[in-house]
């Protein structure tokens, strides 16, 4: 699921997500959730402006490519994607990769 409506989700009751993100960046996905229901809700809502851009420029940059691509400059295997999904093009990891050493997600 996406990112971006992962608070509103827990705000209106869901108990929880799956979120395609946090296999990339697990850390401030659970982070958000913590600070949710540890009655953390401005903590909760600037994580969520943070988790925000991020889904937005890893997902939608390229989707499933983008999200295996910043898997595996978070140093896990993100692997390439299954055919008929092509990899991002060298231009969107290089800005991928820019904007996430400018956030501190990697070095």
């Amino acid at each position: 699921g996406s990112a971006n409506f992962f608070l509103t989700g827990l705000m209106c009751g869901a108990t929880g997500g799956i979120l395609s993100l946090a296999n990339a960046f697990p850390e401030i996905c659970c982070e958000l959730y913590d600070s949710f229901i540890g009655g953390q809700i401005d903590k909760a809502i600037n994580l969520h402006f943070k988790v925000f851009k991020l889904n937005s420029m890893v997902s939608g940059s390229g989707g499933v490519s983008a999200v295996k691509a910043a898997s595996t400059l978070a140093g896990y295997f993100g692997g390439e994607p299954r055919k008929p999904l092509k990899p991002i093009t060298e231009g969107q990891l290089k800005e991928m990769r820019n904007y996430l050493k400018k956030e501190g997600l990697i070095k």
